[in-house]
């Protein structure tokens, strides 16, 4: 980690040609520069993205951290013996608790689409695994019929929750984003394209 204006970011060297900078979703500065970039390089180049960098960081929301999205909404957090949802608001010994509920229903929501979608996949599925994936939504494995799914799904509407179901059950047909394989899903759900900004 590093510290250069008032900014801390995380500083990595690679075997990589050209210095790169990233700013993640949660307003993590990234930085990956050839293993010879010296530490002139390295500010120099700092110095010429602090408006890109101060940009990029003033476009991200601010996030209340007592505030949780769950199957599309946002929902205030109270800590409360029992656990119940009312509202806006979800009451919760603690945050495992609610953690434990939502994984529940996201595991309910996916086996109830894949139950409506696999007759007409029909291809074997052979694992089905509910996991941790910050960069994706779901992955397939078509050779080992395995589908992932993102636990962070619970944030979003149930919709978009439907759509990345089939999504990765068509990859046990197609494995691949080519227009067939889009052409499939439209056959089974018309309205994809609007889901995807739910």
């Amino acid at each position: 980690m590093i510290e250069y204006k008032g900014f801390k970011i995380e500083y990595s060297k690679k075997r990589v040609k050209y210095l790169r900078l990233k700013i993640t979703k949660a307003g993590d500065i990234k930085l990956v520069a050839p293993l010879n970039a010296s530490k002139f390089q390295i500010e120099s180049f700092i110095s010429s993205h602090t408006k890109w960098i101060e940009k990029t960081l003033s476009k991200i929301p601010k996030t209340d951290p007592n505030s949780i999205k769950f199957l599309g909404k946002s929902y205030q957090i109270q800590i409360s013996p029992d656990f119940k949802i009312i509202d806006n608001q979800i009451f919760t010994p603690d945050i495992q608790t609610f953690t434990n509920y939502a994984n529940s229903i996201l595991k309910d929501l996916i086996n109830q689409y894949i139950n409506i979608y696999n007759p007409k996949i029909n291809r074997p599925i052979n694992a089905i695994r509910i996991k941790k994936m910050n960069t994706r939504w779901g992955s397939c494995n078509s050779k080992k019929g395995y589908l992932n799914f993102s636990t962070n799904l619970i944030q979003k509407d149930i919709k978009f929750i439907e759509y990345v179901v089939l999504h990765e059950l068509a990859h046990l047909i197609y494995p691949h984003h080519q227009k067939e394989f889009y052409d499939f899903i439209f056959s089974l759900m018309p309205d994809f394209k609007s889901r995807l900004n739910l």
